[in-house]
């Protein structure tokens, strides 16, 4: 528990409290795109079309380039990308009031993509450490980032619930349920599906949505876990499929969970795999190395008989981070060290959002 409690303080200095004053962070001109990768797994990655020879490295940083100084990621407003258009929006709804942002490119979109952000963030740094501009420009999708609201009369850290023993679960999930049909009116996009990521705080919320919505048709979560009390009440209401991105060396929310506290990682991947009747031995599928000799190990559980399909991501030796960056670069963000190595051998942003489309089943 302290190392726990040791970790969620290096949490909330790294990732809330950097680049929390706008006074104090430059912004800076982000050159010109470069063209998008021409490969094939490049532009829809598929863990299959590694045993084909297809080039399915990541192409981290190809659209929406950040730059030399990684820093800048922790600047409050997202780093400006040719064709992608930002703003905020408010919604008050379930006893919760707060905005979220909404980041996309130009024509129609085929999904949306919810992003919950870590402990303490702001909304336009989560977009910046998650390089959500760039997912706006390479992929058809609309992409939109709540603020966690705090509730009636408190003011504290934004942050997501966590136990539904302590915190007001449901009336979170109220509330992302007002935020989607928020979008769907105002962007006018129907009855596409809706994807969600989280990172850390963010992708517990994000497990907390599968397991209590109707909404989401396929979750992301990335360094995140499940408390012994959630992981006992999950019951989805409809086929809900997974993509979960883990470290095997995060120290905030360890690989082999928290005995009496928190379920192990592949727990709560049979956790999924079992809601959606999957019968048949997951897959393995080992990514390419690019620059970091960190293994990234692909499970994937195929089709399964709700028709969900359910992909553990395992970093071994990978930290409390957001795997993939610009290649070449490391001087951003987790790349300091307090939360451990972020690997360049997985992009969780384009390939994690691919994968997402692939298991999606709606």
């Amino acid at each position: 528990m302290p190392r726990r409690v040791l970790g969620a303080a290096l949490l909330a200095i790294m990732l809330a409290g950097c680049g929390s004053d706008p006074e104090t962070v430059d912004v800076v001109v982000v050159e010109q795109p470069q063209a998008a990768p021409s490969s094939a797994c490049a532009a829809s990655f598929d863990p299959s079309k590694i045993a084909s020879g297809d080039d399915c490295a990541p192409k981290s940083g190809a659209y929406c380039p950040q730059g030399n100084n990684g820093l800048v990621v922790l600047q409050p407003n997202p780093i400006p990308c040719d064709g992608v258009t930002v703003s905020t929006h408010a919604v008050n709804a379930a006893g919760l009031s707060s905005d979220y942002l909404a980041l996309h490119g130009n024509g129609s979109f085929d999904a949306i993509y919810l992003a919950l952000h870590y402990l303490g963030a702001n909304t336009g740094t989560f977009a910046n450490v998650a390089r959500l501009p760039e997912l706006a420009k390479a992929r058809r999708v609309l992409v939109i980032v709540p603020q966690a609201p705090s509730p009636p009369g408190l003011s504290l850290t934004s942050r997501w619930p966590v136990n539904p023993q302590f915190d007001p679960v449901d009336q979170y999930v109220h509330y992302l349920d007002a935020v989607v049909s928020d979008a769907r009116e105002r962007f006018s996009v129907g009855d596409i599906p809706v994807y969600v990521a989280g990172l850390s705080n963010g992708a517990v919320m994000a497990y907390h949505y599968a397991c209590r919505s109707g909404v989401p048709s396929a979750i992301e979560a990335v360094a995140g876990d499940i408390s012994d009390t959630a992981f006992s009440e999950c019951a989805p209401s409809h086929a809900v499929s997974s993509v979960i991105v883990h470290g095997t060396a995060d120290v905030v929310t360890p690989y082999e969970g928290l005995l009496g506290l928190t379920a192990s990682i592949p727990q709560v991947h049979s956790l999924f795999r079992n809601a959606g009747g999957c019968s048949l031995d997951d897959t393995r599928t080992a990514m390419p190395k690019v620059e970091d000799p960190l293994l990234v190990t692909i499970f994937d559980s195929g089709v399964c008989g709700d028709r969900s399909r359910h992909l553990l991501v395992k970093v071994d030796g990978g930290g409390h981070t957001w795997p993939g960056h610009p290649q070449g670069e490391t001087t951003n963000l987790s790349m300091l060290g307090l939360l451990g190595p972020r690997t360049a051998n997985f992009d969780a942003t384009l390939q994690g959002f691919d994968l997402l489309r692939l298991s999606a089943t709606r």
